[in-house]
């Protein structure tokens, strides 16, 4: 019999595994920051939502996330905005609460574009955006959300192992 013996960093299947090893390393003593624009967001509503809404616009700003629009509700176009503030996260995901919504509280809205399954789901008042379905993150191999702050019309993550 013989025996080869290959250098972990140039064997095949070893060397890729040693390369991760190393990215996971740094990845946790410095968590990369990623971008998410507000018009990112929008362009992910406007393919899931619904005929419902045929305007909104979407804003960050001051550590909320306000969507603005009209709905068409029994052939009326009726104007309503609502304000979305991160509560918590894990995983990948973020979770909103909903601070404000005008001018009532209509579960149309709620129901329509806050629940977009797989992407955005909305259950008791909290909201959750699965951050895999923007190519920035998803581009990620490995790592999870460790801090979100929301500013300059910019939803910024914190990405670490």
């Amino acid at each position: 019999m013989i025996r080869v013996s290959i250098p972990s960093g140039e064997h095949p299947v070893w060397g890729k595994l040693y390369g991760m090893n190393r990215f996971l390393d740094k990845s946790r003593k410095n968590p990369m920051l990623v971008p998410i624009h507000a018009s990112m967001i929008q362009r992910l509503l406007e393919k899931r939502a619904i005929g419902n809404f045929p305007e909104f616009s979407v804003e960050c700003t001051r550590n909320t996330m306000r969507i603005s629009g009209r709905v068409k509700m029994m052939a009326v176009s009726v104007a309503f905005t609502l304000v979305l503030k991160p509560s918590c996260f894990s995983g990948r995901n973020i979770h909103f609460e909903i601070l404000k919504l005008t001018p009532a509280d209509f579960e149309i809205i709620k129901n329509h574009l806050l629940d977009l399954p797989p992407f955005l789901t909305y259950r008791a008042g909290i909201s959750s955006l699965d951050l895999n379905a923007f190519e920035v993150i998803k581009k990620i191999p490995a790592g999870e959300i460790s801090g979100i702050e929301i500013r300059d019309d910019t939803v910024w993550v914190q990405i670490s192992s």
